[in-house]
């Protein structure tokens, strides 16, 4: 989600109150965070870290792969993907850009 909170958690280089509050949350709670420190929002000037992918638990074990590209976003945030494995551990679906972007296409242009 886009949280707008700066964590060095998950690669900001500072705090701010927002991600310290985050941050402390995270420490409490069941949520495993998958960000690997990649950047997922910038501009002309500045990168940061601001979208996270979260998870309880349970589905954990069953994510992997994260990651953040700005290859094919057409905002200042990245498109960020995580891969699910089924309970035998075999990608429940993989998508390919191509298809991606159609279907992005398609909802901008249903707006």
């Amino acid at each position: 989600g886009d949280f707008n909170a700066h964590g060095e958690r998950w690669g900001s280089k500072e705090n701010n109150p927002r991600g310290t509050l985050l941050e402390d949350y995270l420490t409490e709670s069941d949520l495993t965070l998958h960000n690997t420190g990649c950047a997922t929002w910038r501009n002309q000037r500045y990168a940061t870290h601001i979208d996270l992918a979260l998870s309880n638990d349970k589905l954990a074990g069953r994510l992997d792969h994260w990651k953040a590209s700005f290859e094919i976003s057409s905002t200042d945030h990245a498109v960020c993907r995580i891969d699910l494995a089924s309970d035998r551990g075999e990608l429940v679906q993989k998508v390919s850009v191509d298809q991606w972007i159609n279907t992005y296409e398609s909802a901008v242009k249903n707006r």
